[in-house]
């Protein structure tokens, strides 16, 4: 049942069921009776005109889909309802919002570490400012980082710090999988819990949804005393809130350690089997204060999914750690829920404070027009703009979509390359080689709008240079895309990826 509820609310039917509703509207009104036609027409026109002025006068609008409204209004209308930037009931929308202000009013900056910040970069400064005033999440310097290359290596060391634990394992994820991973990581939970370790576990039910031949397997784990909750759970006539999932790939371990990554929870993204080459994906290790800020984002998602307050001093540990020199650490969530759209202005930010090179890693390219035309600009000003973008596609629809954003932006001067041994989930952002943006924010729309996503900015310190060295290394297997391989793509490609660029907020 869950397979098919899960079928229903997929982009994919929407798309399908809606523009076939609208043909089937047209042909037998037709048949019927052209003057009903004629009538039903014009009030659909008359809605899709009303739709347009709200959809305007909202935060973001397409100008594509104002045309798919206008000129296909009952499939238009429906898309609209479907993809509408829904914050819910207000009822829900004010549950998240007291969670968050709950779990911030314990997250206290310390402005010595701020100004320093400010005093050693300005840019920097103003971006670590701009995520405390509007996620109340702030910057740390007693942490240290590492960063790790490869996903099994990750998954190495997530396991050895699993073993570790004395007080409590959160783990979020988008995906958890049936498989070899997840039986390594399970068969530790199993152990921790027996002994008195607080385990609990986060999934996304959306995501993690027909992934285990036993679909209880979830509700089991409290035989094990392992509590694991799914975020959003979907029902069968659930709202588009459907669409609200968390993205968010985090284990948190005794407040003294945390790991962040775009790594799901399954043999694929480890490599154990390939189905679209090589996947390419990295991880971050934190040790010290910057963890209490990831704990208490997996708190504020605890307390939603489970409708339950925890006490949230009780998680609280004493951490001593020598910090690196010069090296500033600042975890941070995005959420739907809030007023402000705040992995697109950081994109904007970090963007316009790049004064050599903007370094981007990312699955998906398909920013809005301002987004476009921020890179466009920065590239025509002389700064080193690249992206490395996978070449074998775990979505074809969204993989054509952002190869028609590929031709202007070539055109502007950016350098794309397409990662040849498979797929680069890989989300990253280096900035003049000082500041690095890591986690799980893909440069697309449903990433920056309608989903629950973590990443940890760095300000300065080696890990930076790690990143950027790995990036660097990875050009190697890389094939820069030129203006001639763009040309040279058939006429059907580049007809149908036109088309499918209409419909770029749900493919």
């Amino acid at each position: 049942m869950k397979k098919f509820t899960k079928f229903l609310h997929s982009p994919k039917f929407m798309f399908y069921f809606t523009f076939l509703l609208n043909v089937a509207f047209v042909v037998t009104f037709l048949i019927i009776d052209p003057k009903i036609f004629a009538i039903g027409q014009s009030v659909g026109i008359a809605l899709a005109l009303l739709v347009i002025v709200f959809t305007i006068s909202g935060r973001h609008y397409s100008s594509a889909g104002i045309i798919i409204v206008f000129i296909l209004p009952l499939f238009g209308l429906c898309l609209y309802i479907y993809l509408k930037e829904n914050k819910g009931s207000s009822r829900r929308r004010r549950a998240w919002q007291n969670i968050a202000f709950k779990t911030s009013s314990v997250l206290l900056p310390n402005q010595q570490v701020i100004d320093d910040l400010v005093s050693e970069n300005g840019y920097q400064g103003k971006i670590s400012n701009y995520v405390l005033n509007t996620t109340n999440m702030p910057v740390y310097q007693n942490t240290t980082t590492k960063y790790i290359t490869e996903a099994d290596v990750y998954f190495d060391n997530v396991l050895e710090e699993l073993k570790k634990a004395e007080r409590y394992i959160f783990i979020e994820s988008y995906i958890i999988e049936q498989g070899n991973l997840w039986n390594n990581i399970f068969n530790i939970l199993k152990i921790k819990a027996r002994q008195g370790v607080e385990v609990k576990v986060l999934y996304d039910d959306y995501g993690s949804a027909n992934r285990f031949e036993d679909s209880k397997i979830f509700r089991k784990l409290e035989n094990y005393c392992i509590e694991a909750v799914p975020f959003n759970k979907i029902r069968l006539f659930s709202s588009t809130i459907v669409n609200m999932r968390t993205k968010r790939k985090m284990f948190v371990i005794d407040g003294k350690t945390a790991f962040i990554s775009g790594l799901n929870i399954g043999d694929l993204y480890v490599n154990y089997k390939q189905m679209y080459g090589s996947w390419k994906d990295t991880g971050l290790m934190l040790t010290g204060e910057a963890v209490w800020s990831m704990a208490m984002l997996f708190l504020t998602d605890w307390q939603f999914a489970t409708k339950k307050d925890v006490d949230l001093s009780s998680y609280r540990t004493t951490i001593a750690t020598k910090r690196k020199a010069n090296e500033w650490v600042q975890p941070f969530g995005v959420s739907p829920y809030s007023l402000d759209i705040h992995a697109k202005n950081m994109y904007a930010s970090l963007f316009s404070t790049a004064s050599k090179s903007i370094y981007i890693a990312t699955p998906e390219l398909m920013l809005d027009r301002d987004g476009i035309n921020e890179l466009k600009i920065a590239a025509k000003s002389g700064i080193d703009v690249r992206i490395i973008f996978p070449t074998i596609p775990t979505n074809k629809y969204r993989h054509l979509v952002s190869q028609e954003h590929f031709v202007e932006l070539i055109k502007a001067g950016v350098k794309i390359y397409e990662y040849t041994p498979g797929f680069m989930h890989e989300k990253s952002i280096i900035i003049d080689g000082t500041t690095a943006m890591f986690g799980n924010i893909s440069l697309d729309f449903r990433s920056m709008h309608t989903h629950f996503e973590n990443a940890v900015l760095i300000y300065g310190g080696n890990t930076v240079q790690e990143i950027k060295f790995d990036y660097e290394r990875t050009l190697n297997s890389c094939h820069m895309l030129t203006m001639k391989d763009m040309r040279s793509r058939k006429w059907t490609i580049k007809l149908w990826s036109k088309f499918l660029k209409l419909f770029e907020h749900i493919t």
